[in-house]
C-alpha cells in the first residue's frame, strides 16, 4: 500500500513512489493515490506525475524535486496546485511550473495490464484482491493483511500500483510453486483479479535473520548456527536444482519463525545489488560487467557472507566489514566451518563449491 495519507486541501493523498525516469537526473516521476481507502486495494485514483528539469525557472517545484538526491518528491505546495484539476480517472500526467504555478500540461489514460494466471499456479488456492484488508505496510509492495473474516495476518507481496513491465513478481511466484523445500517459504494463496495474477500470500514470521542477529533476541549456540547453515545450503541447493538463481541472497531475505525454523524469501529471480554480498567478478568497477547477472557462484558467495554473519552474530554490516579472503574465525569457530566460509568467498567463481556440496559437507557432521 502507499505511504500514510496526508490531507492536502481536502484531498487524501498518498505517495506510492518517486523515481528518476530511466535514471535520467533531469527527468522524474511521482506516483500518487488520491482519496483511496488505505485498507482496500484498487480504491481511489492513481496518477503518475512526470516532470523534467525546468531551465527557465531555477526555483521551480520540479527542479526542487530533482535536486533531492534521496527522494525526488514533489512538495505539498506543488501537489496542492494541481490536485483540483486532476481528471476523474487514473492517468499519466506531464506537469511543469508555468507562471509560478505547478501545472498539468498533458494527460493520458493509465492502462494497467495484469497477466493471466499461468497454468503452473492454478493448482494453488486462489483469493480475490477484493477479499484483502491491509493492516500495515511491511516493505515496498509488501503488506500485512487479513483475508475475508479470518483474523490470522498474512503477508501480501504484490505489484506496485503502477507496475513496470519487467517486474519479476510472477516469476518469483512460479519459482515458489516449482521448488519444494522446507527451507523456502511457501505460498498459501495466489491473489487474482478477474483471472489475472496480482500477487501472493505467505505466512507471517516476525523476524528476519538480520534483525534477530542484530538485536541479540536470544542466545545462539553452535548447534543452532550449524542447523541454520544447513537449512540455507539446502534451500539454495533446491533452487539451483531447478536452475533458479536468486541474485539477492542476504540476511534480510531470511525469515526465522517463533520455533526458530529458517525460511528463504525473495528467491527471485531478482536484480538485487547489495554490495557486501556481491562477489569480486561482479564489482561495478569492472567495465562492461553486467552486475545483475544471476549465477550459482554468485549465490554461493552470498551464502559465504551469510555463514560468516551467523558465526559472528553480526546482523548489520557494511561492505568494508565483511571478510573478502582469509577469514580466521575465533577460538569457538570450528575449523571446518572457517574453511567452508573461505571456500564460498573464493575470488575465482569456479573455485567455489556448489550449494549441494555445502549441504553435503554439513550433513556429514
Amino acid at each position: 500500500m502507499p505511504t500514510k495519507p496526508i490531507d492536502i486541501n481536502g484531498f487524501s493523498v498518498s505517495l506510492i513512489q518517486s523515481s528518476l525516469l530511466s535514471g535520467d537526473p533531469k527527468s522524474g516521476a511521482n506516483d500518487i493515490s488520491v482519496d483511496a481507502d488505505p485498507q482496500r486495494y484498487d480504491s481511489g485514483r492513481v496518477f503518475r506525475i512526470r516532470f523534467e528539469w525546468n531551465p527557465q525557472n531555477p526555483t521551480a517545484a520540479e527542479n526542487e524535486a530533482l535536486q533531492d538526491d534521496e527522494s525526488w518528491d514533489l512538495s505539498v505546495t506543488a501537489l496542492a496546485q494541481i490536485l483540483p484539476n486532476l481528471p476523474m480517472q487514473s492517468s499519466i500526467l506531464q506537469a511543469q511550473t508555468i507562471n509560478g504555478l505547478f501545472t498539468v500540461t498533458s494527460v493520458e489514460p493509465l492502462k494497467l495490464f495484469f497477466l493471466p494466471l499461468p497454468p503452473d499456479l492454478q493448482s494453488i488456492p486462489q483469493a480475490s484482491i477484493n477479499s484483502l484488508t491491509c493492516i500495515k505496510q511491511l516493505a515496498e509492495n509488501v503488506d500485512l493483511v487479513t483475508m475475508g473474516k479470518a483474523s490470522t495476518p498474512l503477508v501480501f507481496k504484490h505489484y506496485p500500483a503502477i507496475p513496470d513491465s519487467y517486474d519479476p513478481l510472477l516469476l518469483e511466484a512460479q519459482v515458489f510453486a516449482s521448488v519444494d523445500s522446507p527451507y523456502i517459504l511457501k505460498m498459501k494463496y495466489v491473489i487474482t483479479d478477474g483471472g489475472c495474477f496480482r500477487g501472493f500470500l505467505t505466512p507471517h514470521h516476525p523476524y528476519t535473520l538480520a534483525k534477530l542477529l542484530n538485536d541479540k533476541t536470544f542466545p545462539i549456540n553452535w548447534d543452532l548456527k550449524i542447523k541454520w547453515a544447513l537449512s540455507i545450503a539446502e534451500g539454495v541447493a533446491a533452487l539451483h536444482s531447478h536452475l533458479a538463481f536468486c541474485g539477492d541472497l542476504r540476511l534480510e531475505n531470511i525469515l526465522i519463525s517463533e520455533e526458530r525454523h529458517l525460511y528463504l524469501i525473495d528467491v527471485g529471480p531478482l536484480n538485487g545489488y547489495c554490495p557486501p554480498y556481491i562477489p569480486p567478478e561482479l564489482d561495478t568497477e569492472h567495465i562492461g560487467v553486467d552486475f545483475h547477472q544471476r549465477t550459482g557462484p554468485r549465490d554461493v558467495y552470498a551464502v559465504g557472507i551469510i555463514f560468516w554473519a551467523i558465526a559472528t552474530c553480526n546482523g548489520w554490516f557494511g561492505d568494508d566489514e565483511v571478510p573478502r579472503f582469509g577469514w580466521k574465525g575465533d577460538e569457538d569457530t570450528p575449523q571446518w566451518y572457517v574453511e567452508m566460509v573461505n571456500q564460498c568467498l573464493a575470488t575465482r567463481p569456479e573455485a567455489r563449491p556448489s550449494a549441494e556440496e555445502l549441504a553435503h559437507r554439513i550433513r556429514r557432521l
